[in-house]
């Protein structure tokens, strides 16, 4: 991001420091009338000369303020202004996956539920479960089952196009929002994610474990809420998990 060239505050610093130079002179100017002024006998323009003296004592720091104080200022906000993005996207991004938190994903499906309701267009979900992920932390180590769910995570940004959006809704599952998809076209995405990780297997520093997803879909009904949409993707979830895992099973909304 390029620099701003406009000052959103303060006086410039080329145009104060003259300023501050013809002020100084002046004081170095009225220091040597003063004397004069009074031994002239011209009252008056002693006073009016300690006048003029005063007021560039006063507006002397006012003027170091506006340059220094003032472009500092500018620099803090718009340092500030230019952070709050990133913060913002780190808010709402998972750490170890990159993708979506759940926060983030959960507002990413309530702004496409909207689109979908006012505009009548498709909308599908699904729900991906990395199968036995605890039993792969208990026999591997933690750092075995980041590098598993880091793996899905890749395998599912290949699969997904770019108007899909995936999220890591809980420790070991993942939400998958896909805009303008009707639940044929969602299931058949589901099983290329499923073959696709039960092909790629996971390399540990020492061998391949085998790892498998279990997924549950279903599409969006108009009018209903966000505990009912996620509540009957969670349904299909479970019944793919009691059918032995691995497998895909799609719920239709009616």
């Amino acid at each position: 991001m390029k620099a701003l060239k406009k000052q959103t505050g303060g006086l410039s610093v080329p145009m104060s420091l003259v300023l501050l130079v013809v002020m100084i002179f002046f004081v170095a100017v009225a220091t040597m009338l003063i004397p004069a002024g009074m031994v002239g006998g011209q009252p008056g323009l002693a006073t009016a000369l300690i006048g003029a003296l005063v007021l560039t004592v006063i507006l002397v720091p006012l003027i170091y303020i506006l340059v220094f104080r003032g472009s500092n200022t500018v620099s803090i906000h718009r340092t500030e202004v230019m952070r709050s993005p990133q913060l913002s996207q780190d808010s709402i991004t998972d750490p170890l996956t990159r993708t979506l938190n759940r926060r983030g994903i959960t507002i990413g499906l309530l702004d496409l539920m909207a689109l979908a309701d006012r505009y009548g267009h498709r909308l599908a979900i699904a729900i991906l479960d990395v199968d036995r992920l605890s039993q792969i932390n208990q026999q591997y180590g933690d750092a075995a089952g980041d590098r598993t769910v880091s793996s899905v995570a890749a395998i599912l940004a290949e699969a997904l196009r770019m108007a899909d959006r995936v999220g890591r809704y809980t420790d070991n599952e993942f939400l998958l929002i896909l805009p303008e998809t009707h639940l044929e076209a969602a299931c058949k995405l589901g099983e290329r994610v499923r073959t696709g990780t039960a092909r790629a297997g996971i390399k540990l520093s020492d061998q391949t474990i085998k790892t498998t997803v279990s997924v549950g879909v279903t599409e969006f009904r108009p009018g209903e809420d966000l505990e009912h949409l996620i509540s009957r993707a969670e349904e299909a979830l479970h019944q793919a998990k009691a059918d032995g895992r691995d497998c895909v099973v799609c719920t239709s909304a009616k």
